[in-house]
């Protein structure tokens, strides 16, 4: 599956991060907007349309939640993974998805962090509706 044309979100307040992300992200093919806390976020999210968010858990501007209920509100349905420093217990998992976080995972492991967006990414494509013979 390609990623042309796939956009994803990056909003985190460690600047490093945000480069780290759009850096290797751009490589793979993914067009990446990044955003330094909540409110740059949020202005994206009204103005642009993207495929995936990745949400820092700690922004010192907003809530993990809130922040959770902006981008469904502003962008339904869009699949929100939440970054943490440190490497996800279960439990953790399991409160991320209560929130209606699609997961969890360590924001400096970078290919956790891609497998997630793929397994996304696939899903989704498999679950579209086809065009195939309604012509």
């Amino acid at each position: 599956m390609s990623n042309r044309g796939k956009r994803i979100l990056a909003i985190d307040n460690d600047e490093e991060v945000l480069i780290d992300l759009d850096l290797f992200l751009a490589e793979r093919g993914y067009h990446t907007s990044t955003a330094f806390g909540s409110r740059e976020g949020i202005q994206l999210l009204q103005t642009r349309t993207f495929d995936f968010v990745l949400l820092d858990d700690f922004l010192p501007d907003a809530d993990c939640e809130e922040m959770i209920k902006q981008i469904q509100a502003f962008q339904p349905g869009c699949p929100v993974v939440i970054m943490q420093p440190t490497t996800p217990s279960p439990i953790e998992i399991g409160q991320v998805h209560a929130l209606g976080a699609l997961g969890l995972v360590g924001k400096r492991a970078l290919p956790e962090i891609m497998s997630v967006i793929q397994k996304h990414m696939n899903k989704a494509t498999r679950d579209a509706p086809s065009c195939e013979g309604k012509w």
